[in-house]
């Protein structure tokens, strides 16, 4: 049973990293389409090379890439609504305002905005 978990935790550990360093890297050079696009890319081309793996390190290698794609995209995708709404012409923008970052919790735009 503590093999099953450790397998897999494996994936996270690397991708917690990807995550931190990724979002660091995307805040640095004030790129996000980039940062959002090419994670999102990889995850989307690895996932189905998973079945087709011939080993179970080679699996776990597999599973790791993906989600250290998916954790890295993520953070930098949900940024992108409330940056653009820095200028004066934003009010006239659907997704921004008070309740822009409480739509898609489980609240919707009652949920808590942070």
């Amino acid at each position: 049973m503590f093999q099953k978990g450790l397998v897999t935790a494996i994936p996270y550990l690397p991708a917690a990293a990807a995550l931190y360093f990724w979002s660091k890297d995307a805040t640095r050079r004030g790129v996000r389409t980039w940062h959002i696009a090419l994670p999102a890319l990889v995850g989307g081309l690895s996932i189905p090379l998973a079945p087709f793996a011939g080993s179970a390190a080679a699996i776990i290698a597999v599973i790791t890439v993906t989600a250290m794609s998916i954790f890295a995209a993520r953070p930098n995708f949900r940024t992108v609504p409330t940056g653009s709404c820095t200028s004066p012409r934003s009010r006239a923008r659907p997704w921004c305002g008070p309740c822009s970052r409480s739509r898609g919790t489980p609240g919707g735009r009652g949920g808590r905005a942070r």
